[in-house]
């Protein structure tokens, strides 16, 4: 890595130990950490409920927006590097693919290898798309907003979005025997601090 693209991520507790991490993944992934933090300082009962809301819903979207910026970054990575073909790599970066397409036939053209679709992290992949679909294409006769809905805008489905995360990075690295991030490993939201000469180790 870099120096140049290097910074180094502090916790927001003091409790954690500080970790060097980059990227776009990796920052709508700490966005969605911070906003579900912030959702569960609220009573689900009290007239916070609209601000509730806000934070579980930015969380849910910042961790789909993590994993479709991972699964980009790591099959463009792959088949630049691995297979060295960076043009082949330019072109599907342009190529407007749904994440379902790059995960279910990208993947593996370009690996020779499927992800598991019996595991947790496909499930709740399944699960919080349909919540941005839901979304994205709202129909005001229909309630999101329920916190035992099973495709709603609730702290249930912002935590399963965070393991969706965690298991697809993981998932994918163990696919082509890759070291997953360190930050996959972070459980709380940090504050990230520009520095110079910081890599990973």
């Amino acid at each position: 890595m870099s120096k140049d693209s290097a910074v180094k991520m502090l916790p927001s507790s003091p409790s954690k130990t500080s970790v060097s991490a980059v990227d776009f993944p990796c920052e709508m992934y700490n966005d969605a950490l911070f906003f579900k933090e912030e959702a569960k300082k609220l009573d689900p009962t009290s007239e916070n409920y609209r601000l509730r809301w806000r934070y579980l819903r930015a969380s849910i979207i910042f961790s789909l927006t993590s994993t479709e910026a991972y699964v980009n970054t790591f099959i463009s990575d792959h088949v630049s590097n691995t297979l060295g073909q960076p043009d082949m790599a330019q072109k599907l970066s342009k190529k407007r693919l749904s994440l379902d397409t790059k995960l279910e036939y990208i993947l593996p053209l370009t690996t020779g290898k499927r992800m598991d679709k019996t595991k947790k992290e496909w499930i709740d992949y399944k699960a919080i798309r349909k919540i941005r679909d839901k979304l994205v294409h709202y129909d005001k006769g229909e309630e999101i907003y329920k916190d035992k809905a099973p495709y709603g805008i609730n702290m249930a489905n912002a935590e399963k979005g965070i393991e969706m995360v965690r298991g697809i990075v993981k998932q994918l690295c163990a696919l082509t025997k890759k070291r997953y991030p360190p930050w996959v490993d972070q459980t709380q939201s940090w504050i990230p601090v520009n520095i110079e000469n910081s890599s990973y180790t």
